[in-house]
């Protein structure tokens, strides 16, 4: 129905950029989303489209500047999307991802945790073993059935180290002192492996380590 439906817009940028500058793509929707939503409402950005509730005939232009540079963002209607759409799902997902971004939960695979409040310590005696905080969380999963979108939503938790890990890096210094195999056994022990910043509360997955920056 017309109640359920989503609406896709196109956008162009005058002056063009590259379509790989997505960066800058979304530097540009960023600073002009409150004038596009004056036209249709609520908006989501997503793979280089817009997303909308509302539908619009004509296009729009705004304006909006980033380093210095003036923009023009030409946006015009390209799609209706309706319930039981294949995309229709991917849209309710990254509505939930910004719901859940807005309670600045971190995202470690389908789950999301808030580290800043830890439950619970582990601790040992063991001066060689680290200490472990207890993160909750929800188990996120959405899909569309016959009868509309179900959303799946379970209680969940993550056992963390709070091992330092440029301390862990420097100690494994003294375990492989050679350059070559130090680079090697840091690489096998870290990739893969969630890390929390305190100083920004975000979570990165380590896809190697570089010892030449």
């Amino acid at each position: 129905s017309e109640e359920d439906s989503i609406h896709r817009y196109n956008f162009t940028v005058e002056p063009s950029i590259p379509d790989a500058a997505f960066s800058l793509k979304s530097k540009i929707i960023k600073k002009s989303k409150k004038d596009i939503e004056k036209s249709v409402g609520s908006i989501l950005y997503f793979n280089s489209f817009i997303y909308a509730k509302k539908r619009l005939s004509d296009k729009i232009d705004v304006f909006a500047e980033v380093d210095n540079v003036k923009y023009k963002v030409i946006l015009s209607w390209s799609l209706e999307i309706n319930c039981g759409d294949h995309e229709h799902v991917q849209y309710l997902n990254m509505f939930l991802n910004d719901l859940l971004r807005c309670l600045k939960l971190q995202r470690v695979g389908n789950k999301y945790f808030d580290p800043r409040k830890a439950e619970a310590e582990i601790t040992s005696q063991n001066p060689l073993i680290s200490e472990f905080v207890i993160w909750s969380g929800y188990s996120v999963a959405l899909r569309e059935t016959e009868a509309g979108p179900f959303l799946r939503l379970d209680v969940a938790h993550r056992i963390a180290s709070k091992a330092n890990l440029l301390k862990d890096i420097k100690s494994y210094s003294a375990l492989v002192p050679s350059g070559d195999e130090l680079n090697t056994y840091a690489n096998a022990m870290l990739k893969e492996k969630t890390i929390y910043t305190i100083y920004n509360n975000k979570t990165y997955t380590v896809d190697a380590v570089d010892f030449t920056q």
